[in-house]
């Protein structure tokens, strides 16, 4: 193999690994991302269940001044 063929494996092989590293930086933002929505979701669930109104009744009640 030629000095030009070593260096241009070289040269891809440090453009993948930076690639993968950015890949791997978007995964870890978006496991992250998606923890803070599942635990917005699961507050907004819990609020609901321990709401005062009943679920199957709120579309079907008239507001207070009919």
């Amino acid at each position: 193999m030629e000095q030009h063929e070593l260096f241009e494996l070289e040269r891809r092989i440090t453009y993948l690994e930076k690639f993968i590293d950015e890949l791997n930086d978007v995964v870890i933002e978006q496991g992250r991302a998606l923890s803070k929505l599942s635990l917005e979701l699961q507050t907004m669930r819990d609020k609901s269940e321990n709401s005062p109104v009943d679920p199957a009744r709120a579309g079907n009640e008239k507001p207070p001044h009919y």
